[in-house]
Formats: C-alpha cells, structure tokens, sequence
C-alpha cells in the first residue's frame, strides 16, 4: 500500500481534531491491539477508513522495522570487516605519510647527488689542470736537472782537484757552490785564465788533475758561448798529422822542434768574426 501525502495531511488533521483518534494511535503505539470499530452507520465510515490507513501505516513501521533488524544484522557481521577496512586506512594513511617522507628525501638525495656530480666535474677539471700543471712542472725539472746536471758534475770535477791547484783559481772560479761555479763561466777574462793555469801545468799532459782542468775549460769555452746571442769564440781545428807550424802552434814540453802533431796537448781557440788567435794550440810532435 502507498500512502500519498494527501492522506498523511488529513489523516493528521483528523488526529488534531480527534481525541478518539489520537487515543487510538497511542494505544498502538504502545503495543496494544487494533480495537475493532463497530460499523453501526454510515456516518462512520471515515472512521473505518482512518482505521484502515492507520492497520497500513502499522504494516509499514513492522517492515520498515524489519528492515531496520536486518540492517542492524549486517552491520554487526560487517562490522569486523568495517573495522578492518578503516584499520586498513590508517595504515594507508601512516603509509602516504612515510611514502611522502621517502618522496622528500629521495628528492632531497636526488639534490645532493646532482651537487655532487657537480662537484665530481668540478674536481675532475681541477685534476686536469692540476694533471697539466704537474706535467709542465715536471718537464721544467727534468729541464732544470738536465741544465744543474752537468754543472753539477763539472763543479764535482773540480772539487777534486787538489787545494793547491784550486787555491791558483780561486780568484777565477769560485766553488761555494754549484750556481757561483756557473756563473765563474760567464767572465771572459776567466775562460783565458783558466787556459793559461792549464798551460802552466801541461808539462805532465798524462798528470789527472792537468786532464781535469781541460775538461773543466772545455765546459766553461761552451757555456761561454752559449751565454751570446751569437758565439765569439770557436776552437782552433788543429788535427793529428798537421804539420807543426810554430807560427801557428805552440809546442809541449818534449817536442820535436819540427815535423808532423802526433798529439795535441791543449787545444786553443779564435775570434769566430775575425779569426784572430786568442791561444795557440799545445802540440806535440
């Protein structure tokens, strides 16, 4: 049965004006049968209807309040499940949160990584400079060790020379260390000096410190020249089997005073501009 609005309206209107009626419904409400209606006229036919739509009403609260129990059924066997589900929800919740937390750090080690690339690049170009920079380092030491080498070896030479012989040279070479030795190179007045002390002393060419001697010239001639734009001096070319001209040559002790060099003793040297003999050559023949 459908109960329109139309009816509810009147039957509520009936219910204000009644006594009877609204009587009626609490005794119903409270459990209590339907009173039968005695159907004695005509003029009580409204009241029958009223009865009727009220047995309608009634019908409708019963399954409406069966519904209701079967509701009422269903959630307390789907309650567990509810409550699984909203447990569930927290823990999907608790789990978003974390899941954020994890989104921030990774963003924030995804940061720190790119810094770090940055940095790696920055240091990996500092290495290739640094790389260059000790490569050119080194090849300057290898240059200036190849450059100290060989005073080095010479200013030992002559270290080895006995006090008395240094002590005639030590107004020309001055051997407090390896740079004085060299810089005793670049004097012009020394390099004939030292020419003319290794003269004095060929009288013995076999003699080690007289060999020394002219090894140490023969340094101190190329670095000599080697401190000029261009070279001054050249040595003189003498060779074995020249013919001893004493206009040309100075000879050693114990030489033939004529015929062909059998040994050269000191070689001189020239002017490479105007040939001019600075010293003789020391021949033996």
């Amino acid at each position: 049965m459908i109960v329109k609005e139309k009816d509810v309206r009147n039957f509520v209107e009936i219910m204000r004006q009644s006594s009877e009626v609204q009587k009626l419904i609490r005794h119903i409400a409270a459990g209590g049968d339907m009173p039968s209606i005695p159907r004695a006229s005509d003029g009580e036919s409204e009241t029958e209807r009223l009865h009727a739509q009220i047995s309608g009403l009634k019908t409708q609260l019963e399954q409406a309040d069966g519904q209701l129990k079967k509701f009422q059924e269903f959630y307390r066997q789907a309650k567990p499940q509810l409550d699984r589900y909203a447990d569930l929800q927290d823990s999907v919740t608790s789990l978003q949160g974390e899941l954020a937390g994890k989104k921030s750090e990774l963003e924030q080690k995804e940061s720190e990584i790119v810094q770090l690339n940055d940095s790696i690049r920055t240091l990996e170009a500092e290495k290739a400079q640094l790389s260059s920079e000790l490569k050119r380092a080194k090849e300057e030491a290898n240059s200036l060790k190849s450059r100290f080498e060989l005073p080095a070896k010479y200013f030992e030479l002559y270290r080895k020379l006995s006090g008395t012989l240094r002590a005639g040279l030590e107004n020309v070479i001055c051997d407090k260390n390896e740079i004085t030795f060299i810089v005793s190179c670049s004097n012009e007045n020394n390099l004939s000096s030292i020419w003319e002390y290794a003269k004095d002393i060929s009288n013995d060419p076999e003699n080690e410190e007289f060999k020394i001697l002219v090894q140490i010239f023969d340094y101190f001639f190329d670095r000599f020249n080697e401190s000029l734009p261009e070279p001054k001096y050249t040595r003189d070319d003498v060779e074995i089997g020249d013919y001893l001209d004493e206009d040309k040559y100075d000879r050693c002790y114990g030489s033939a005073t004529s015929g062909d060099i059998t040994e050269i003793i000191l070689r001189g040297y020239q002017s490479r501009n105007t040939g001019r003999m600075i010293h003789k050559s020391i021949v033996k023949a």
